[in-house]
């Protein structure tokens, strides 16, 4: 990186194009995202589900589908809790 003449200091710093952290993750989106794929294909890695939602509305959906299922911490929120001793 250049000096300026009257500080002395490089000019640039951590957010200049070619060091900052929006090139950083230009550059290594791709890896990664092919890292995250196989591990989670991995068998040690299959106590958690992996739902990949492609588009705002999938994930809409999925939302919608979720609340609604019986259990689901949308349906359990509005019932009151049980106090102290009930059975």
């Amino acid at each position: 990186m250049p000096c300026t003449a009257a500080t002395g200091r490089r000019s640039g710093g951590a957010l200049s194009a070619a060091d900052g952290i929006p090139w950083w993750v230009i550059r290594t989106h791709q890896s990664r995202r092919r890292d995250f794929a196989e591990r989670f294909r991995r068998s040690e890695q299959g106590q958690a589900a992996v739902i990949q939602l492609g588009t705002p509305a999938a994930a809409e959906a999925f939302l919608a589908q979720a609340s609604a299922a019986p259990g689901s911490p949308a349906q359990t929120a509005s019932k009151p809790c049980p106090s102290p001793g009930s059975p």
